[in-house]
């Protein structure tokens, strides 16, 4: 039998100063989505295979934090430096790991290297008068360039 446990993870992410957050919401807090397949290929003339390398580092960096939490409110004031000077905007950069236990004592640590950053779309939220704990989150995702490795 495979037992996996998984801590809160961490992630180092920003502009010129890169922050350590820690206002996490509720589940899934991290998500990593690659958009692009490693290579793709094409059937020749004859049956041969003609293949070619994708940019399959290309990614999208779904963060879900508090509303109105430090962490918030520091993307907020990035977000705002971008759309005031895009041109020299410094891209962003950072990692997010995870430590994943076996339930028998060994631990591997998951990281993603995450590099060119930008902002991806407005940050999204809900509001829910009948007091729905997703009411308190702010999703914000990010185009970046992500490379995953285990230690």
């Amino acid at each position: 039998m495979s037992v996996s446990l998984l801590n809160r993870g961490a992630l180092i992410f920003g502009s010129a100063e890169p922050r350590v957050f820690s206002d996490f919401a509720n589940g899934n807090f991290i998500g990593i989505e690659f958009s692009n397949p490693d290579s793709s290929y094409e059937i020749g003339r004859g049956g041969s295979i003609v293949t070619c390398n994708t940019n399959s580092e290309q990614a999208t960096l779904t963060v879900r934090l508090l509303r109105g939490s430090p962490d918030d409110v520091f993307l907020t004031g990035v977000r705002a430096d971008y759309r005031r000077s895009p041109e020299t905007f410094v891209l962003m950069t950072g990692n997010a790991s995870i430590k994943i236990g076996s339930g028998g004592g060994e631990v591997t640590t998951e990281n993603y290297t995450l590099s060119e950053g930008s902002f991806a779309n407005p940050p999204t939220f809900t509001t829910d008068t009948a007091g729905d704990i997703e009411t308190a989150v702010v999703v914000w995702t990010f185009n970046v360039k992500a490379n995953r490795n285990f230690s």
